[in-house]
């Protein structure tokens, strides 16, 4: 069986999208907790901005190899990684 049959059979289009989808919505959670709380001790701006970094990477990966899916999903959680990066500095003055 080669890859393409395996990778249908499998529903792997279907399971990278709902996967992908999961990147973004990851990020919720920790920014509701922030503007909810204004509590922003336990947070790593250093983490988040990697974070970031690796997302914007993989979303021009996403770009140069036309995979729109990789695209809108690093591409929304670079920006809600960057939302988190704002709030933490901003509520930690």
């Amino acid at each position: 069986m080669k890859r393409e049959e395996f990778a249908k059979r499998i529903m792997w289009s279907k399971s990278m999208f709902w996967l992908g989808l999961l990147n973004p919505l990851a990020y919720i959670p920790q920014i509701w907790s922030i503007l909810s709380t204004h509590v922003v001790d336990g947070i790593s701006i250093p983490m988040f901005g990697l974070f970031f970094v690796i997302q914007v990477s993989f979303c021009l990966n996403g770009f140069f190899h036309r995979d729109k899916n990789a695209m809108i999903s690093m591409g929304s959680g670079a920006m809600l990684s960057m939302v988190a990066i704002v709030l933490t500095a901003y509520y930690r003055i």
